[in-house]
Order: C-alpha cells, then sequence, then structure tokens
C-alpha cells in the first residue's frame, strides 16, 4: 500500500512539473513571438533627449522614451510623459530607431572632435509640446521628419493580469536607445502611483518587464502588438533593485 502511495505521490509530481514546462515553454513561445513582432515595429518608438544651455555650452541627457501615435503633414505625433518634458529652457530632440548612436557616429566621422558633440546632436528634429497633462503625467509632442515610422495599434481594453506584455525604452544606465523586455501583468485593477511630489498621484497598472531611468514615456504592448500603456516609473525592492514597473493604461 505504501509503495503505490509512493508511486502516485511521484506520479502526481512528475504531472504537476510537465504541466509547468509546458507553461514555460508557451510563454517562451509567446514572448519570441512578441520579440519578432516588436523587431518589425520598433519605428513605433522614439528616444526624446533633452538638450539645455549651460554657460553658453549645450548638454545633452541621456534621453527618456515615446511612442509613434499619429501622422500629421510633414511629421508625426509622438505620446510620453509629462515628467518628461516639463522642462524650463530645454528643447527636446527626437531620436528613432534609424539613426546612429553617437558612438556609430564618431566611427563614420573619425575627425569629429570630442568637444563638437553638438554637430551630431544638430542632425535630429526638435519637437514642438503641443499638449500636456500634469495630472495624468501625459504629453503629446510633434517632430518632423523623412523617415517614415510606424505608428502604434492602441488598445481599447485595459490588459488583465497575467496578460504578456513587452516594453519598449531608453536603458539610460547602459546607453541602450531602444532597449527590450518582456513580463507580466501583475493584477486586475489599478493602483496609485507617485513619479514625483510636484505632480501628485496618478493611477496605474503595475508589470514585470524590467525598466530603469530612461524608460518613461515608454510603450507597453500586448502579445497582438496593440499599445496597452506607457510606463512612467516603477518601484524597488529595498537594495535598490527593481521590483515593478508603473504604466499608464490607455
Amino acid at each position: 500500500m505504501r509503495r503505490i502511495r509512493k508511486v502516485m505521490i511521484l506520479f502526481a509530481c512528475v504531472m504537476s512539473l510537465w504541466g509547468c514546462a509546458n507553461v514555460y515553454d508557451n510563454e517562451n513561445k509567446s514572448y519570441d513571438s512578441m520579440k519578432n513582432e516588436i523587431e518589425k515595429n520598433k519605428s513605433m518608438n522614439i528616444c526624446v533627449i533633452s538638450a539645455s544651455k549651460h554657460d553658453g555650452m549645450w548638454g545633452y541627457s541621456a534621453g527618456a522614451s515615446g511612442i509613434v501615435i499619429g501622422k500629421g503633414a510633414n511629421g508625426y505625433y509622438a505620446l510620453t510623459a509629462n515628467h518628461v518634458v516639463d522642462k524650463k529652457k530645454t528643447k527636446f530632440l527626437i531620436m528613432t530607431v534609424f539613426d546612429p548612436d553617437l558612438h556609430e557616429y564618431r566611427e563614420k566621422h573619425p575627425d569629429m572632435k570630442i568637444t563638437s558633440v553638438g554637430e551630431y546632436y544638430d542632425r535630429f528634429p526638435v519637437a514642438q509640446v503641443v499638449y500636456t497633462n500634469q495630472k495624468e503625467d501625459l504629453a503629446i509632442l510633434y517632430f518632423e521628419t523623412k523617415e517614415e515610422l510606424a505608428i502604434a495599434d492602441i488598445s481599447k481594453d485595459n490588459p488583465q493580469k497575467g496578460d504578456c506584455v513587452i516594453t519598449v525604452g531608453t536603458y539610460s544606465d547602459k546607453n541602450e536607445k531602444f532597449y527590450e523586455s518582456i513580463g507580466k501583468i501583475k493584477k486586475d485593477e489599478m493602483v496609485s502611483f507617485v513619479t514625483d511630489d510636484q505632480f501628485g498621484e496618478t493611477q496605474v497598472f503595475q508589470h514585470s518587464a524590467f525598466t530603469a531611468a530612461g524608460f518613461s514615456g515608454g510603450g507597453v504592448y500586448n502579445s497582438e502588438m496593440k499599445l496597452v500603456g506607457m510606463n512612467i516609473g516603477g518601484g524597488t525592492n529595498i537594495l535598490g533593485g527593481f521590483k515593478y514597473s508603473a504604466m499608464i493604461p490607455c
């Protein structure tokens, strides 16, 4: 009898592990499919670089993020976080996936002096801030470019707990402009989140796709490549490690 019980327990464990393996395999396939699709449509993501003048010299940020949501006569409209553009005496430059980063540009222009990085940044279009909403931490930019960019398809439904998502944004610490990460929606309900005391609380969904400084304004997409939200921040554990990301739902 004991032997039969042990066999049954062993069988149950094997079936449980097999079920977990199937779930894991299905998730991996889903993530692989999402990565392939985001690569095809990566141009719907932009990098927003802040440029400001100090003592007569221009300084440039590592960049934040944005999402192309519409097309105008000569350019595009893009969504980003209000706190990304809430800066005085600053112009906002738009970098697309078709633009070389500074390292690549220097390799193609070996005569470029270290002190003349302005010639690199002067290539980028200057965006106009055409709408801001401080309470919801939203802003819309307009910029002109000759490049053909993809336009995000906005979801009409909120995501559900457990939904797979992929996000694209500027990973400032690694100096990567269009970094991808994958994860899941953590809860069905929205929670309050504060990016900065001056902006107050915003209602957000939490997800587990990694984000860091520079991802603010970046898009969060579901398995159908529809835009379900925009990142505005995240939470860390007591050691300062990544805990969750916070997005405003579409």
